[in-house]
């Protein structure tokens, strides 16, 4: 059978975009997760229309599906190496602002704009197009989604629920309801970072009013997550650097450390920050500097060779 080794120590960023100038960028850059310094470049996406993509991955492979406008190519990179993306199929629909999760043998692209609550599964180690794997509960608009080596967790979205539902990744089926998330994140926090144990998600927007997010729509600071053995509503477990870079960000994470990456900031002619910020998983705890991506930019896919999706290590 596959065993799930690697370079451990690296996460991917991939695509994004910046306002008002509408670029759209196929950089794919890394970091290493131990240390503290910039992004350095990795190489390019297949597709300049991969802004907003779903990042997942195993210890061996990042893979980055959709982008905006509907784009369905899937992308995928050797992360102890560097070089362009390869084409590894196609989701089974092309769509921006999902969210991705994955073991260390499947992945799972998870929901989309404009209100996709479709998921879709991949075996990362082989070559070919997504399948259905099932629905989640909710509108898909924006989810974040983080995993265990069993479990899935996808939270938030653009709608009036505040719904977290859980799935098995091994299985195929819908998603379950597992509890809540008091803020709303929709469009904020992309993707999770994960011990194995304990799930986090960063920032988003949320109701100042707590019952729906198209009133009184803020920006929140607020790191928050779940334990992923227990059902239950969300915890807040700190908060990020700033505001201005809480919306539209992407998230990934070893055990131990959680990565925040770019983000929407409408205080700044560019609409866009190069902030990269780190925070304690296991601790709990406010989120930190760790350095600076190549160009500012948000709606970015992202993705970790040594998350809690992938098991013992």
């Amino acid at each position: 059978s596959f065993k799930d080794t690697g370079n451990r120590g690296r996460a991917i960023i991939a695509g994004g975009e910046n306002s008002p100038s509408g670029t759209d960028f196929k950089i794919i850059e890394y970091i290493q997760t131990s240390t503290l310094g910039n992004s350095t470049d990795f190489g390019e996406l297949t597709n300049t229309n991969m802004q907003n993509p779903m990042g997942l991955s195993s210890s061996i492979r990042a893979l980055f599906g959709g982008g905006a406008p509907t784009t369905a190519t899937i992308d995928y990179v050797t992360i102890a190496s560097t070089g362009n993306g390869i084409d590894f199929g196609d989701l089974t629909s092309g769509r921006p602002r999902g969210s991705a999760l994955s073991s260390s043998t499947r992945g799972i692209f998870v929901g989309g704009n404009p209100g996709i609550n479709v998921m879709d599964y991949v075996e990362i180690m082989t070559l070919g197009n997504a399948q259905d794997f099932g629905d989640i509960s909710f509108n898909g608009r924006g989810p974040s989604a983080t995993a265990s080596p069993t479990r899935g967790i996808i939270a938030n979205d653009y709608s009036s629920n505040f719904d977290i539902d859980f799935i098995t990744i091994a299985s195929k089926g819908n998603g379950v309801a597992f509890g809540k998330d008091l803020y709303y994140g929709g469009y904020g926090a992309t993707n999770g970072a994960s011990t194995g144990s304990r799930g986090v998600w960063m920032g988003g927007y949320t109701s100042s009013t707590g019952t729906s997010p198209t009133q009184n729509l803020r920006r929140t600071t607020a790191i928050r997550g779940v334990e992923f053995s227990s059902g239950g509503n969300a915890t807040e477990y700190g908060d990020l650097v700033s505001a201005s870079y809480a919306v539209y960000n992407s998230a990934t994470g070893t055990k131990n450390r959680g990565f925040c990456f770019g983000g929407f900031v409408p205080e700044l002619t560019i609409d866009a920050t190069n902030t990269i910020q780190f925070m304690n998983i296991q601790s709990s705890g406010d989120a930190q500097d760790f350095g600076d991506l190549t160009v500012p930019r948000f709606g970015i896919g992202s993705a970790c060779d040594s998350h809690g999706g992938l098991g013992g290590f």
